[in-house]
C-alpha cells in the first residue's frame, strides 16, 4: 500500500510474495511522476526489510529520493499508512463476512475497499481546493506499508 502524504490517496498492490515489492514499488514511483509530473521527494516507511533492501536502495539513490524509515516498533511515526491499513483490514473482514465470500477472494476485496476509501465523500478535506484530482498533491512524500 503506497499513500501519497497530502492528498491520503492510496493505491493497493496485492502480493504473493515480499520478493515482488521492489518491481511494484518501482512501478508506483515511475507512475506518480509520470502521471502527475511531481519528483517524489521522499519515501516513509515502516521498518520492513521488503522496503530496505539493495535493490530499492539503489533505485531510490538513482532518482535522488530520500528514504526515511521508521525506528522498529514506533507505528506512531507512520500513522497515515497504519490508520488506512487498520480501517482496510476492519472494512474488508467486514465486507467477507457480509457477504458470506470465500477468503480466496480477499486481495479483491481489499482492493475493493482501497477503490471505495478514494472515493468516499465522507472524508474531509482541509487542504486548499486547488487540487485537479483526488491524488494530486502538492507534495510527492509517500508513506508505506509492507504486511
Amino acid at each position: 500500500m503506497s499513500i501519497d502524504d497530502f492528498s491520503k490517496c492510496a493505491m493497493t498492490y496485492c502480493i504473493k510474495s515480499k520478493s515482488k515489492t521492489a518491481s511494484y514499488f518501482k512501478e508506483y514511483i515511475n507512475l506518480v511522476e509520470n502521471q502527475f509530473d511531481k519528483k517524489v521527494k521522499k519515501v516513509q516507511c515502516d521498518n520492513g526489510k521488503e522496503y530496505l533492501n539493495q535493490e530499492i536502495n539503489n533505485f531510490i539513490r538513482e532518482k535522488g529520493t530520500q528514504m526515511l524509515p521508521c525506528p522498529p516498533y514506533v507505528h506512531g511515526l507512520n500513522r497515515v499508512a497504519e490508520r488506512y491499513n487498520r480501517s482496510a483490514m476492519d472494512i474488508g473482514r467486514c465486507l467477507l463476512k457480509e457477504a458470506r465470500i470465500d477468503k480466496c477472494y480477499w486481495p479483491e476485496i481489499i482492493e475493493t475497499v482501497s477503490y471505495c476509501n478514494g472515493r468516499s465523500t465522507v472524508l474531509v478535506f482541509t487542504r486548499p481546493a486547488t487540487l485537479p484530482g483526488p491524488c494530486q498533491g502538492g507534495r510527492a512524500v509517500l508513506g508505506l506499508q509492507g504486511r
